[in-house]
């Protein structure tokens, strides 16, 4: 019976082995579109241009930055 056990507990432990490695996510090349809703305009979700992504230092505590998880789909917003 325990012969059984094992049996079965190494067989699952080797189905959980490691995944395959995932590629890295990489926003190089691609845009981001940027829509505004802008209180007292008409400016109702109005399509603006097209923004690239860049590489940039540490920002500062006062500069305002959004960061985007890319393993995350969906992602709740606040503001």
């Amino acid at each position: 019976m325990t012969h059984k056990f094992l049996t079965l507990g190494l067989l699952s432990a080797l189905g959980l082995g490691p995944a395959a490695a995932q590629t890295p996510y990489s926003a190089a090349g691609k845009k981001a579109q940027v829509f505004t809703t802008a209180q007292g305009t008409s400016q109702r979700l109005a399509a603006g241009a097209a923004l690239s992504f860049q590489p940039a230092p540490q920002p500062a505590e006062t500069q305002v930055c959004v960061f985007v998880d890319p393993s995350h789909s969906f992602q709740t917003l606040l503001g």
